[in-house]
């Protein structure tokens, strides 16, 4: 099935003191790292028997455009694709391999298809979809590989109107590679009205470092890895600020730094100074729960810090239960939950009842969206980035794991081990 508007995440940003943000993401694929006794293997992308086909040839529909051009609308066009990939501080490239017409889909308005110039059948196959995002300037893709039918999901932002870019990242045997494609445009040479508007905002925002539809201040959570010199969150959280901040145990805020990102998968590290005590050394480290260990069904809990503008500034426990063991189309990297995440709960833990850390509380599902595209709200769907795909990011500021508990215990339990290193993140722009 081709990734549907419906298919992005409201993400769950929470604007201090209390405006609500729900921001668009959709993410890339990665496995496991070298957490446990052998590197399992990298994720299965959903097989299909054939790529799927439009109905209008490329030069008809690439005729269609040139006769309207001011009304070509971003990312409509011909571009070039090239290729980067990254592992172990090695880079290898893939210039211009590909020329793609991309087409806005005739039954979805966000929504854009991607066919290759060179082919000239009547029902050309369709290589690629975009979905816009709330944020502008970025859209969820699926890509499908024309051997062996097989797709990969990236997040495309676009650098300038001239240039698109998306990425991905897969780890595999315990090495992490960034995949990135690079679509360069080819025509037309000049934009429309519409994304001469479009893109004067988004090069305001970067020049003056203002992020189109992003509050003055977002709150979100975070919890410190076991090293006790870090702490692990969103990216979605920290993103364009230029202040970081976490507030310890005793209610002061303290500037991090961040330290990296990993934009393809929504996860960021923060620093924290050397002088700072986010945890004190008498509390015991967590455990952590791979992803291939999740069990469906299995009871889960969130931690964080929703919406203080109105719960105020303690930490909120919710549960539920593991409801799939992926997100959205098939993604292998997240888990869906029933377990409430409200905004403001964005890069706090998703615990086990045995106080493992499973993952990282990421998205709500966009109800808007969906009731916009299928007329049906949906209920309890609630998605976390599993803990594998952090671990490469962490590295070794992530520690020595603690031991879990036997058996499973009550919620109290749990929210006692685990709260400690839960903190509340802030960041200003």
């Amino acid at each position: 099935m081709i990734w549907p508007a419906l298919m992005a995440f409201a993400r769950p940003w929470q604007a201090a003191p209390a405006v609500h943000c729900f921001v668009c993401c959709a993410l890339a694929c990665v496995t496991l790292s070298s957490c446990a006794a052998s590197a399992p293997p990298p994720p299965v992308r959903p097989a299909r028997p054939s790529l799927p086909r439009f109905a209008t040839s490329v030069t008809e529909l690439r005729q269609r455009m040139e006769s309207r051009p001011d009304s070509v609308e971003f990312p409509e066009g011909v571009w070039s694709i090239s290729a980067e990939q990254e592992r172990g501080g090695e880079q290898t490239s893939t210039p211009d391999f590909s020329s793609v017409l991309v087409v806005k889909d005739p039954s979805d308005p966000r929504k854009f298809i991607e066919l290759q110039i060179s082919d000239s059948s009547s029902s050309p196959e369709i290589t690629a979809t975009f979905s816009a995002l709330v944020q502008p300037g970025v859209f969820a893709s699926e890509q499908f590989e024309l051997e062996g039918g097989t797709s990969s999901t990236y997040r495309f932002q676009a650098e300038s109107w001239t240039r698109f870019v998306g990425a991905r990242t897969e780890v595999a045997r315990g090495r992490s590679m960034l995949i990135r494609l690079i679509y360069d445009r080819v025509w037309p040479l000049q934009p429309s009205q519409r994304d001469s508007a479009t893109f004067a905002v988004l090069e305001l925002g970067r020049e003056s470092g203002v992020y189109p539809d992003r509050p003055a201040v977002v709150q979100g959570s975070g919890f410190v890895l076991p090293s006790g010199r870090a702490v692990a969150t969103n990216h979605h959280v920290v993103e364009g600020a230029s202040r970081v901040e976490v507030r310890t145990e005793g209610g002061e805020w303290v500037e991090v730094q961040v330290a990296r990102a990993d934009v393809a998968n929504d996860l960021a590290i923060l620093v924290i100074p050397p002088d700072t005590v986010l945890v004190t050394a008498d509390q015991p480290p967590y455990s952590i729960r791979i992803g291939r260990e999740a069990a469906l069904g299995a009871e889960v809990h969130a931690l964080g810090f929703p919406m203080t503008g109105f719960f105020g500034s303690n930490r909120s426990f919710t549960s539920g239960a593991v409801s799939a063991l992926v997100g959205l189309d098939d993604d292998p990297r997240l888990l869906q939950v029933t377990a409430p995440i409200q905004p403001g709960t964005s890069g706090g833990p998703l615990v086990d009842s045995r106080g493992r850390i499973m993952g990282v509380a990421v998205s709500t599902a966009n109800t808007s969206l969906f009731l916009h595209s299928a007329s049906v709200v949906p209920q309890n769907a609630n998605f976390a980035m599993k803990i594998d795909y952090l671990l490469p990011l962490a590295g070794d500021d992530f520690g020595s794991f603690g031991e879990a508990t036997s058996i499973g215990v009550k919620g109290s339990e749990v929210a006692a081990r685990i709260g400690p290193w839960v903190v509340q993140v802030r960041a200003s722009r």
